[in-house]
């Protein structure tokens, strides 16, 4: 019940939140990939995902353009996200974490970031 509590309070944060979920939900169920039985992305793991795109993109208060979230959305997963450095950590106020053991980047002018 904290779940639902915390997802309702979200949800008010982001009133983008609903129809976003429900076009990607779709789309999951589209290409097989919604079960989580088998392998897919589950109702609760993707408003986990939306969450902390929302809070690590700051785009969502301010973007009213759904299509716009919807592609930044994607393209954040697919390449902006450093998933070797960071976690989804929807309930975290940046919408992401360091994960642990996980290793400095040097940039070529040999400054960890």
């Amino acid at each position: 019940l904290q779940a639902v509590a915390w997802i309702r309070k979200e949800m008010q944060e982001y009133p983008c939140m609903t129809p976003i979920c429900i076009v990607l939900k779709r789309f999951l169920m589209e290409l097989k990939m919604h079960r989580p039985v088998n392998g897919g992305v589950g109702g609760f793991l993707l408003v986990n995902l939306v969450i902390s795109f929302f809070k690590s993109n700051n785009t969502a208060k301010t973007t009213p353009d759904l299509g716009a979230l919807l592609i930044e959305f994607f393209k954040h997963y697919a390449s902006d996200f450093d998933y070797s450095r960071t976690s989804v950590a929807a309930n975290c106020q940046d919408g992401v974490k360091a994960r642990k053991g996980a290793r400095k980047k040097k940039l070529d002018n040999n400054l960890e970031v």
